[in-house]
C-alpha cells in the first residue's frame, strides 16, 4: 500500500510564529536590544513580521527621530518645509503614543523647527522627561545646518520644572537627565538656573544659537556638570564659572568676558572669540586653570596683528594644543613656535589654517 507523503506539522503558538524557528526562540529583550541598533524607521517596519513583533519596537530605549534625507531636500527647496513639518510631527506623535517602554535612554529630535511648532515640541519634551530620559537632544537648525534668527527660535519650556516637582511622587523627576544638547533653542538665564538645580545628575550641557542668554553663571560643587559648551549665542556678554567640578569648557562666538576661579578639574578648554580673543587676553581669562590644563584649542584671526597683545604663559601640563588660524596676505605662523615651547609636556600640536591667499610658513 502506497504511503501518503509525510507533511511536517508546523506548530504555532498564540503569537502566530513557528516555535521551532531559531529567531522565534530568541527572548524579547534580546530582540529589542537588536532593534535599538538600527534606525527608528527600520525598527518600526519590523512590526509587520508577525503578531509577536508588532509592538517589540515600541520598547527600544533610544528614540532618534533623524530626518537627514528630508533636511537635505529642504535645503535645496525651502518650500518643502511646509509639507514636511506636519509629516515629521505626526511621525513623532505616533511613536510616542505607541511607546510601551518604561524609560527612554535617548530622545533626539532633528528637524527644521521654529517657535511656531512650540506646542508639539513641548509635548515631546514632557514625554521624554516623563520617561526618565538620560540624553535629550533638540537639534532644530534651519535646513538642518544653519542657525536662525534667535527671535524665531523655539523657547525651552520653563514650565517643565514646575511640573516635575509636582510629579516627584510618580518618579517623574528631571534628576535622571545626564546630557542635554540644544540647537536653535532659546534658553533664558532663569531657565538655565532652574535647569541646573532641577537636573541634579546633568553632566553635559551644550547650547547653540540661543538668543536669550546674557550673563551666564555656573557655580557650586553640588553640580555634577562636567562638560559645558556655548556656541554662537549672540546675546551672551559674560560667562562666569566658579567653584565647580567642570572638566571641559568650550566657547565659540564674539569676544566676551570670561571669569574662571576654583576649577581644579578643568583640563580641557576650547575658546574662539574671533578677532577679539587675544585683545581680551584669553590667557588671563583662563589663568586659574593654566597649571593643570591638558588640552587647549584656540581660534585666532590675523596672527601677526593679534599676537602683539599676547604674552605666552608656561603651560606645564598641556598635552594637546590646537590652533585654528585665520590668516591673510603674508601672515607668518612662526610666532606660534614660542607658544609651543611654553608647553614642556606637549604631545600633539596642530595648526589648522583658514586662508584665501598664500601665507608664509
Amino acid at each position: 500500500m502506497r504511503k501518503k507523503p509525510r507533511i511536517q506539522q508546523i506548530q504555532e503558538n498564540d503569537y502566530g510564529y513557528n516555535s521551532n524557528d531559531f529567531i522565534s526562540r530568541i527572548p524579547d529583550d534580546i530582540i529589542v536590544s537588536i532593534l535599538s541598533k538600527i534606525t527608528l524607521k527600520e525598527a518600526a517596519s519590523t512590526s509587520n513580521l508577525s503578531k509577536r513583533w508588532r509592538y517589540l519596537w515600541c520598547q527600544i530605549d533610544s528614540l532618534d527621530f533623524d530626518a537627514n534625507e528630508k533636511l537635505d531636500k529642504i535645503a535645496l527647496d525651502y518650500k518643502l518645509r511646509i509639507v514636511e513639518r506636519p509629516k515629521y510631527i505626526n511621525w513623532v506623535n505616533r511613536v510616542t503614543r505607541q511607546y510601551k517602554g518604561p524609560s527612554v535612554n535617548e530622545f533626539r529630535v532633528c528637524f527644521d523647527f521654529d517657535k511656531t511648532s512650540k506646542s508639539a515640541i513641548d509635548k515631546w519634551v514632557e514625554f521624554a522627561v516623563g520617561k526618565r530620559v538620560k540624553k535629550l537632544e533638540l537639534d532644530l537648525l534651519e535646513n538642518g545646518e544653519m542657525l536662525r534668527q534667535p527671535a524665531k527660535n523655539y523657547v525651552f519650556p520653563i514650565k517643565i520644572f514646575d511640573r516635575s516637582v509636582k510629579r516627584q511622587c510618580e518618579g517623574m523627576e528631571m534628576k535622571f537627565l545626564k546630557s542635554l544638547f540644544l540647537k536653535c533653542v532659546n534658553v533664558s538665564e532663569e531657565a538655565l538656573t532652574r535647569l541646573l538645580v532641577s537636573c541634579s545628575g546633568l553632566e553635559q550641557l551644550s547650547i547653540h544659537g540661543s538668543g536669550e542668554l546674557v550673563n551666564v553663571k555656573i557655580n557650586g560643587k553640588s553640580l555634577v556638570l562636567k562638560y559645558f559648551e556655548i556656541v554662537f549665542c549672540s546675546g551672551v556678554k559674560s560667562i562666569e564659572i566658579t567653584d565647580s567640578n567642570i572638566e571641559s569648557f568650550s566657547y565659540l562666538g564674539p569676544g566676551i568676558t570670561i571669569k574662571f576661579s576654583e576649577l581644579p578639574r578643568l583640563k580641557e578648554i576650547s575658546i574662539g572669540e574671533g578677532y577679539s580673543g587675544f585683545e581680551n587676553n584669553v590667557f588671563g581669562q583662563i589663568s586659574c586653570c593654566i597649571s593643570h590644563l591638558q588640552s587647549l584649542t584656540l581660534d585666532i584671526y590675523r596672527p601677526e596683528e593679534n599676537l602683539k597683545f599676547l604674552s605666552f604663559p608656561e603651560l606645564p601640563k598641556l598635552k594637546q594644543l590646537i590652533l585654528k588660524v585665520g590668516a591673510w596676505d603674508d601672515d607668518s605662523l612662526l610666532e606660534f613656535t614660542t607658544l609651543a615651547k611654553a608647553c614642556p609636556k606637549l604631545q600633539r600640536f596642530v595648526i589648522q589654517v583658514i586662508t584665501l591667499v598664500p601665507i608664509t610658513i
